[in-house]
Order: C-alpha cells, then sequence, then structure tokens
C-alpha cells in the first residue's frame, strides 16, 4: 500500500468534490438546505451506519 500525504489537514474546511446548495427554506422554526454532491468523489456523511 503506498502512503499519499493529503493536501490539507483534516478539518481545514476544504472538500475534494464540488456541492450544489439549493435555497433555503423557513419552515416551522427552522431553516432547511438540500446539498447534493456535484463531483467527481462521493462524500459519507457521519460515521457510513445505517440506523
Amino acid at each position: 500500500m503506498r502512503r499519499i500525504e493529503p493536501l490539507f489537514p483534516f478539518g481545514y474546511g476544504l472538500s475534494y468534490t464540488s456541492f450544489a446548495i439549493d435555497k433555503p427554506l423557513y419552515i416551522n422554526n427552522k431553516v432547511q438546505v438540500r446539498v447534493r454532491n456535484t463531483g467527481k468523489y462521493q462524500v459519507m456523511v457521519g460515521n457510513g451506519s445505517q440506523g
């Protein structure tokens, strides 16, 4: 296995993909925003477990 050094450290605020962010909606005192991955790479949010 080859060890490759990342360009930026974790938590730097950058991503290796691109996103589309829809217009925010204000419903029942909450703000909802849909974020879609439009880039080349899939992004995993959380720890990857279902449920």
